[in-house]
């Protein structure tokens, strides 16, 4: 978003703050007319189909092994698109698209893929989109592959530079020069895209989601830039915080990876991971539990309904690598604005308000008996605990709960060993639910605030429209008020509470739960050790305080740790 004539603001992908002169990029794209050839040539077609797609794995292999030395979790992002071409039903139907229908190579190629981009690109979902551009990027690989194109012309250059494109791909950063891109900033992409996993990865200040920024923001002018503030600017005073280097920011908060989170005066924090994808379980990071394992990852990387054998394996892998730590796995949440392509929906006036999360597992019971079957069996391999999405009455809870005992009295009768005692529990993200804190924590094992979609229901505005961002915030008396309750409610039953929305991944919002007397924060995997570190500058004391500012609602807590 546009904030004046020499300031621009987007989402903060990775932080850094630097400078150097604009550099516009326009992403390769390949352009591809229609185009078929005849039956007798079919032979050589094939070969070129064979090459093509022989030579884009060596070079994804290439990727891999470039970026295994430094960072196995990021080298996994080449994994899944040699997975892509090589395993899934894409390669087969470009393969039929030439022998059935004698589409040119790489009108095949552009045909297909395009299939499936259109599919992802309709779902705005961040988790989806990824798909969407890692697809979008794979296309363009296997079009220069097969027309003998160079691409990449960030590979070479002569000057510092901050990149301005309207779209960045990961091959585009994992082939960058290095030594000249001082930062990346971009109109489309997410924090958790592929393309800002690499970035953060480089140690590349990144900003994504500026609107228009190749129109507003002018080429080779000076820009500086701070990726943590998603803030960008042509005046140098603009870009706060420009004394501390990306370098020596990462080396502070890396020694924060052996301690435990702890503030100033001795109170524990429990810092947990919100995940999207079966290897940031492993990501090396000093975290106590995860969180919020999003199992629709799980739905939307596959081109049909995941069975309860495919979702077992995932489920099962994930509690091995997280080494006997908690890993809470939230039933699927889709709906709204999150709807895996291959399945049919009816259009609704009001989606986010519609048939979501629990609600849709509701209304397809097989397929939520497939996912607790599935959960339950993987449950004697770790802590698992299972957390249902969306949920706004007590009856919701107990239907939930309800599924649960039919998918173990399926098991049972299958004589299939699962958890007896696994722990289940809720998102706390709509305000009729959280309004019942008291209630709820008599009914559930545990809980956790998902406080993206809390602030704006309590607020009726929506999270991804600019119009009415400053409604949505997390820092109002009324989210104060209504988390202070929850905290309480929690705290009085002795049930465990965590919060997974991103005020926990905020510095400020970090330490006001700290104060509301919520001890256990997930965030994501690039936020744990700025979390750790920020809390510990901190008193329990000072936390109360900066809290008390929003809403005067502490005075309980002051009288019982006397402060």
């Amino acid at each position: 978003m546009r904030e004046s004539e020499l300031i621009w603001k987007g989402i903060p992908v990775s932080p850094g703050v630097t400078h150097a002169k604009t550099y516009h990029y326009k992403a390769s794209n390949v352009v591809i007319e229609e185009g078929y050839f005849e039956p007798a040539k079919v032979q050589d077609k094939l070969k070129l189909f064979h090459d093509t797609f022989s030579e884009a794995i060596i070079e994804l292999h290439d990727l891999y092994e470039l970026f295994a030395k430094k960072d196995k979790k990021n080298a996994d992002i080449f994994a899944v698109h040699i997975q892509i071409i090589e395993g899934s039903s894409i390669q087969q139907k470009v393969l039929q698209a030439i022998e059935q229908e004698y589409m040119q190579v790489d009108y095949a190629i552009a045909t297909v893929f395009d299939a499936y981009i259109d599919k992802f690109s309709k779902i705005q979902d961040e988790l989806v989109s990824t798909r969407a551009n890692d697809l979008h990027d794979l296309k363009i690989r296997l079009l220069s592959i097969c027309n003998k194109q160079q691409t990449h012309e960030l590979s070479n250059l002569t000057e510092d530079v901050i990149v301005v494109a309207d779209t960045i791909y990961p091959s585009d950063i994992a082939t960058l020069d290095k030594t000249h891109v001082k930062g990346i900033i971009t109109q489309t992409g997410g924090a958790f895209s592929h393309a800002a996993m690499l970035a953060r990865s480089l140690s590349l200040p990144a900003i994504f989601g500026i609107e228009n920024v190749m129109e507003t923001l002018p080429d080779g002018q000076r820009l500086y830039m701070d990726g943590e503030k998603g803030i960008a600017s042509l005046n140098e005073e603009d870009v706060l915080g420009a004394q501390q280097t990306p370098a020596c920011k990462h080396e502070q908060e890396s020694t924060y990876i052996e301690k435990e989170t702890i503030l100033k005066d001795g109170k524990r924090v429990q810092i947990g991971i919100n995940i999207d994808a079966l290897e940031q379980v492993d990501a090396g990071l000093p975290y106590d539990y995860v969180g919020l394992f999003r199992t629709e990852f799980v739905y939307m990387q596959n081109d049909h309904l995941p069975t309860e054998e495919e979702q077992f394996v995932v489920y099962r892998k994930a509690l091995e690598c997280a080494n006997g730590k908690i890993v809470t796995l939230r039933t699927l949440d889709v709906g709204g604005d999150k709807i895996p392509p291959y399945l049919t929906w009816k259009k609704e006036l009001n989606p986010v308000l519609g048939e979501r999360g629990i609600r849709f597992c509701f209304a397809h019971e097989e397929l939520f008996l497939t996912q607790l079957k599935a959960m339950l069996r993987a449950s004697v391999y770790g802590q698992l605990w299972i957390m249902f999405p969306m949920v706004t009455s007590l009856e919701d809870i107990q239907k939930a709960k309800s599924y649960v005992r039919q998918a173990m009295e399926i098991l049972d009768r299958e004589q299939i060993p699962y958890d007896k005692d696994i722990k289940l529990g809720i998102m706390i993200e709509v305000p009729a639910i959280a309004m019942l804190a008291d209630v709820v924590a008599d009914e559930v094992d545990f809980a956790s605030v998902g406080t993206n979609d809390l602030s704006q229901y309590l607020s009726a505005s929506d999270r991804m429209n600019e119009k009415v961002a400053e409604y949505c915030a997390y820092q109002t008396p009324a989210m104060i008020r209504i988390l202070h309750f929850i905290a309480q409610a929690f705290e009085e039953k002795a049930k465990p509470l965590s919060v997974c929305g991103e005020m926990a991944m905020d510095k400020e919002g970090a330490v006001i739960l700290a104060g509301l007397g919520i001890y256990n924060l997930s965030v994501d995997t690039r936020s744990v050790l700025r979390v750790k570190e920020t809390l510990a500058q901190y008193t329990q004391g000072e936390a109360m305080e900066l809290a008390s500012q929003y809403e005067e609602v502490l005075t309980w807590r002051k009288e019982k740790f006397d402060i």
